[in-house]
């Protein structure tokens, strides 16, 4: 009982210091009209809902508009482009169409205006394709390079597939006979790098996959004419770095993808033309800094993805900075991944001039704390504490305090036993004092990990970095490591007297 009290006594004594935070936001709330930093307003009155109760299954607003738009589109459709369907598939399953093209060469089927001339051994495009034809399949052959002279006139030609045909090299202009081309799919062949105007005369190209290629060399104006480009992947090629420019034709392009490259940094200033880029997926490569150079010209920009790379740092002007005109650069940002990096260092004013982001995305729970300005914000715990609790798990606060009363009873008994009544051998009885009193030690850590989840109950977020840098938390600390260690020594010294 006199444990209890002492640490209840600490805990009362200090816990004043922890809640000046809240302190602080209640009277914020009192002299601003609007929800203070950290809550947001529900759709029909005035209540402010904290980040930590936003989309967390329970409607705090009497319209539940604190659960709604939680799913984050733009990260849902990042995987619905990341697993696209086969259309080679798609066209066999359709394959009893009516067949709309003539002539159909031997060693291709159709399906409506589609041809699929897959797993063919081709080393050049079937000469005698229909006119008509407006979507055409060269899978899985054995195309080393393309040439002009390769495709013959097609107008109506919309989609070109030429995944796994063991490409190697793409001559300049070699779709310049297919005008109207919208979709070309290069994926999982063999081209090491991209020569200057391999498609300029395809104005009309609308998505570019180029992704799954030793890709490791781009010229500055490999992209030149493609200004309708709306998608590029270049995933999973060998990029190291970026050439100024690469990018400066392609002003209609709204998704880039760069992930799974051995990029150590972004060019300054490569993105600055892409005006009207709304997605962009830089995760899996080998980026250690981040500058604000890196985004300019991303005005329309909603979704940036940076995952597993290796930053450690983020300083204050990494996304722009609220006291120049950098804050103005990206207003639509909504989605910001940052997971299994090696963040280390960040603070409040690296996320402050993104004051339009709604989803954010961690490792760890703890670092929520610094943009609490963000509507949704993951994790949301590690398993033992969360945004809201120190303890999060019911099972988990009532285990530490049914543990901590039972050992620190149990112990008291003992010590005050051992010391009432005399023992004949005094080296066991030794022993067994000592022993107790390192887990008497445990007791009291678990009472003052208790003692604290109450106090911090329901807004743990706020005190998070403060309470793992006091000393109080470091004594706890201390005193689960004197009580494990001690415990294991003095067991060790019984067995070995025994």
């Amino acid at each position: 009982m006199l444990v209890f009290l002492l640490v209840l006594f600490c805990c009362v004594n200090h816990s004043a210091a922890f809640l000046q935070v809240e302190s602080s936001s209640s009277n914020a709330q009192d002299i601003e009209p609007h929800c203070p930093k950290g809550q947001f307003p529900c759709n029909n009155s005035d209540t402010c809902v904290e980040q930590r109760k936003n989309c967390d299954g329970h409607n705090d607003c009497e319209d539940g508009s604190d659960e709604m738009g939680c799913a984050d589109h733009n990260k849902i459709n990042y995987f619905n482009n990341l697993f696209r369907k086969d259309q080679t598939k798609i066209g066999k399953r359709k394959m009893q169409d009516v067949v709309q093209l003539k002539p159909v060469p031997s060693v291709c089927r159709c399906s409506g205006f589609k041809l699929f001339c897959v797993r063919q051994n081709l080393e050049k495009p079937p000469p005698d394709l229909p006119s008509n034809v407006e979507e055409l399949d060269l899978s899985e052959n054995v195309l080393e390079f393309l040439d002009t002279k390769h495709f013959q006139l097609k107008e109506k030609l919309e989609t070109l597939i030429l995944k796994g045909s063991r490409v190697t090299l793409i001559n300049k202009d070699a779709f310049k006979n297919l005008p109207h081309l919208k979709n070309l799919y290069l994926t999982n062949n063999e081209i090491g790098s991209m020569i200057e105007g391999t498609m300029a005369t395809n104005n009309d190209l609308l998505f570019l996959d180029l992704s799954y290629n030793p890709i490791t060399v781009l010229h500055p104006e490999a992209f030149i004419g493609l200004h309708n480009l709306e998608t590029l992947d270049l995933r999973h090629c060998f990029l190291k770095s970026l050439p100024p420019g690469v990018f400066d034709s392609l002003v209609n392009l709204k998704k880039l993808y760069l992930d799974n490259n051995r990029l150590t940094s972004i060019t300054k200033y490569v993105f600055q033309k892409l005006v009207n880029l709304e997605m962009l997926y830089i995760s899996f490569n080998k980026i250690e800094k981040v500058h604000l150079t890196y985004w300019v010209g991303l005005e329309k920009l909603n979704t940036l993805a940076i995952t597993e790379n290796k930053i450690s740092a983020l300083e204050a002007d990494s996304f722009g900075n609220m006291s120049s005109l950098y804050k103005l650069l990206y207003p639509n940002l909504k989605s910001l991944t940052l997971q299994k990096n090696e963040l280390k260092k960040a603070t409040k004013a690296v996320f402050e001039p993104l004051t339009s982001l709604e989803y954010i995305y961690f490792d760890d729970f703890h670092m929520c704390s610094l943009a609490l300005h963000v509507r949704v914000c993951e994790p949301r715990g590690d398993g033992i504490s969360s945004i809201a609790h120190l303890l999060d798990s019911v099972v988990l606060r009532i285990s530490v305090w049914l543990v901590a009363f039972v050992a620190g009873l149990g112990n008291v008994a003992v010590l005050v036993g051992r010391f009432l009544f005399v023992e004949p051998n005094e080296v066991h009885s030794f022993y067994i004092k000592n022993l107790s009193l390192a887990d008497l030690l445990m007791s009291v850590y678990l009472f003052f990990i208790a003692a604290y989840d109450v106090v911090f109950r329901g807004e743990y977020i706020h005190h998070e970095t403060k309470w793992r840098h006091s000393w109080q938390c470091n004594l706890c600390g201390f005193l689960s490591t004197l009580s494990s260690e001690s415990s294991i020594l003095i067991l060790a010294v019984i067995t070995t007297d025994r």
